[in-house]
């Protein structure tokens, strides 16, 4: 009897995960321990809301955009998900190019799998030299592909360390509850290299915190049966 297959498509959080611009984005610390005594374990922890697999809701860039608490849980379900390998291996922008005419008119969700995740453990290289999207791109996706909801990826930031000024405005393009067509959100930092196919569904699990401009994500992706 077959089952379905799901695999994340988060990193886990841990002192360990890189912050955009090298800065540090959680920290842990112990509250109660059973090994000293108390009764039970228990932690607090410190962290951007912006850190580690996470999403920009338009609130992140519009200041009368959508914050994370108001979309339904319907929003965060998706069923009509494209993958897009593009390989990327040094600071540049992802533009509008052929490749974009190969996403489907229905699309929910695109995945942009560059492969740059292989430099996350390395020492500033995953945020110093990341990729990064371009303003062109949102705009073009937010006329031409008007279902689409959500954009993920596997490097840390829509904004390319080395163009931080038009990491800005590519933000807007996405993000901006002002400009033509409906905010497309962004999922940065992915864990997307056991991913070969485009998943029959994902679902996507922000923390619902009240007027949140973006949160840490859980994502889950069903690949199939075995």
């Amino acid at each position: 009897m077959s089952r379905t297959n799901y695999i994340f498509l988060s990193h886990v959080l841990s002192s360990e995960t890189p912050g955009y611009g090298g800065k540090v984005g959680f920290k842990t610390s112990k509250v109660k321990s059973i090994q000293e005594g108390d009764s039970c374990n228990q932690s607090l922890w410190e962290l951007n809301n912006h850190i580690g697999t996470h999403i920009d809701a338009p609130f992140h860039f519009s200041s009368n955009g959508r914050p994370i608490h108001d979309f339904d849980a319907n929003f965060w379900v998706f069923e009509n998900v494209h993958l897009q390998e593009l390989i990327v291996d040094r600071p540049e922008l992802i533009d509008v190019d052929q490749w974009v005419e190969r996403i489907p008119e229905n699309c929910d969700l695109l995945l942009i799998k560059t492969g740059f995740e292989k430099y996350r453990s390395i020492d500033g290289r995953y945020w110093s030299d990341n990729p990064g999207l371009s303003a062109n791109l949102g705009t073009w996706l937010r006329k031409n592909r008007t279902k689409m909801r959500v954009i993920g990826f596997d490097f840390i930031s829509i904004t390319s360390f080395a163009f931080r000024e038009m990491g800005k405005v590519a933000h807007k393009a996405f993000l901006d509850n002002n400009l033509e067509g409906n905010p497309i959100l962004a999922i940065e930092d992915m864990h997307l290299e056991n991913l070969f196919t485009a998943p029959k569904k994902v679902y996507v699990s922000p923390l619902r915190v009240l007027g949140a401009d973006g949160s840490p994500v859980t994502v889950t992706a069903e690949i199939g049966s075995h």
